[in-house]
């Protein structure tokens, strides 16, 4: 999944048991002592991450035939949403258990932290296609988990930052937070910011991952990965994400956790749109006129005339202008029309 590309072994769902809920102390040679879910043991974490991707694995399902289409990708992720609000209590987020007990239990919090940034993470990864047409939820889908995906993380590291930067168990949990300040850096580079989630905050995440991870020596992929986080900064500071030769040095450094290479090169690419975008509006704003009416839509969203300081108040004719700049020519009116078409002479 994080390469883009259909698993080798795809076996039925219900063929592959789930472990029990125990631990090692659990099992002898003769038997299981199963626990219920609301006790967490060692294999709850893989329970509930096996629960995930039994859903997750449909996005492969006849070779990746449905990938395109807005409609399954959400049907698995309202599957997703309602399968993470049955999680036990200990890895719910916002549950106020977990809130006044994880503290003390340790290597549960390491668990809950990496189990929802994979699933934060593969929930960007299938919506991000339709991210900037604003298909269906797709954008407050990844706008909302790149705002919780370090939640349980620093929840953590704040209860007891000394005790959670010497832990033993970053060395495990490093990686898994490389990723997510990754998507959150590609996120910073494109998008700016999401409504709710600052640009700053955003970089303060990002920040703080480096901060942690510069303190381990994980080996040279965190190490590398610590430089490219900094160059991401930087050309989010220096605004170069829309520098070709930039562009592309970082969807080789970033495919490998992003999605894989072409889909990482193909959200990069919406830097250029944005650009376009910023001439567009700099243009319009030296127009004297209104710009035609669509059917179908008000004519308050059309008409960036009635105010010069429109675009600066409200985004929705911008990302109306991107929806139609993400379609072919030919899908353009599929885009504008209501569903029926134009509207008759007599309604």
């Amino acid at each position: 999944m994080c390469l883009d590309r259909t698993p080798l072994i795809h076996a039925p769902a219900e063929c592959v048991p789930l472990p029990q809920n125990c631990n090692d102390i659990d099992m002898n040679q003769a038997s299981v002592k199963a626990q219920p879910m609301e006790v967490p043991t060692d294999t709850s974490a893989c329970i509930c991450r096996a629960q995930a991707y039994r859903i997750f694995r449909k996005l492969y399902q006849d070779g990746g035939a449905h990938l395109s289409s807005y409609e399954y990708i959400r049907s698995i992720d309202r599957e997703i949403q309602e399968l993470t609000a049955q999680f036990p209590w200990y890895f719910r987020i916002g549950s106020t258990e977990a809130l006044r007990y994880l503290p003390s239990l340790d290597v549960v919090a390491w668990c809950h932290a990496m189990l929802h940034i994979s699933i934060c993470q593969q929930r960007i990864r299938m919506n991000r296609p339709f991210l900037h047409a604003r298909v269906g939820e797709s954008w407050s889908v990844c706008a909302r988990a790149a705002q919780e995906m370090l939640l349980p993380y620093r929840q953590m590291r704040e209860s007891d930052v000394n005790r959670f930067r010497q832990s033993q168990k970053f060395a495990v949990q490093g990686y898994q937070a490389y990723t997510a300040a990754v998507t959150l850096a590609a996120f910073l580079l494109v998008e700016r910011s999401f409504p709710g989630f600052s640009s700053e905050s955003m970089r303060q995440d990002i920040e703080m991952v480096i901060s942690d991870l510069e303190l381990h020596d994980i080996g040279p992929m965190v190490s590398d990965g610590i430089k490219i986080l900094r160059k991401m900064l930087d050309m989010f500071e220096r605004r170069d994400a829309g520098d070709p030769q930039m562009r592309e040095s970082l969807v080789q450094e970033i495919a490998s956790v992003f999605g894989g290479e072409q889909p990482t090169r193909r959200y990069l690419r919406q830097c250029d749109i944005e650009y376009v975008l910023n001439s567009q509006t700099t243009l319009g704003q030296q127009l004297d006129g209104r710009v035609p009416t669509v059917p179908g839509f008000p004519e308050s969203v059309q008409d960036p005339g009635t105010s010069t300081a429109y675009h600066q108040t409200d985004p929705m004719l911008d990302d109306f202008h991107l929806a139609l700049d993400m379609l072919e020519y030919n899908q353009w009116w599929d885009f504008l029309l209501p569903e029926g078409g134009f509207p008759s002479q007599g309604a």
